[in-house]
């Protein structure tokens, strides 16, 4: 539990897509248990950038390139929690484009 595979957010198949994604961490985690969120295609000082789960830590990300491609650089995975139990909770907003040309008004 609590592991996700590496992927990427949007769907190919989705024309509004999850252009955007945010990600906010409700609790911490020690630091020796895991639980981390690694994007192996994006270096910090030479090394895959990830990030550690703590409370209130949000990270937001375009899943999109410029193009519209799905960007493969943020791939990323959820690392198995390593300490029995211990637990991560996260929260995965995806934001959408509108499919909406008019807007009601009340």
């Amino acid at each position: 539990g609590q592991y996700f595979q590496q992927h990427t957010d949007p769907y190919p198949f989705d024309p509004l897509g999850r252009f955007k994604t945010l990600f906010l961490y409700l609790n911490n985690v020690p630091r020796s248990c895991g639980g981390e969120t690694k994007f192996p295609n994006l270096l910090k000082n030479g090394r895959m950038f990830k990030v550690l789960p703590r409370k209130n830590l949000a990270l937001l990300w375009k899943n999109l390139t410029t193009d519209g491609e799905i960007n493969d650089d943020l791939l990323h995975s959820g690392t198995p929690m390593t300490c029995k139990g211990e637990i991560k909770i996260g929260l995965d907003v995806w934001f959408r484009k509108s499919s909406q040309t008019k807007r009601k008004t009340y």
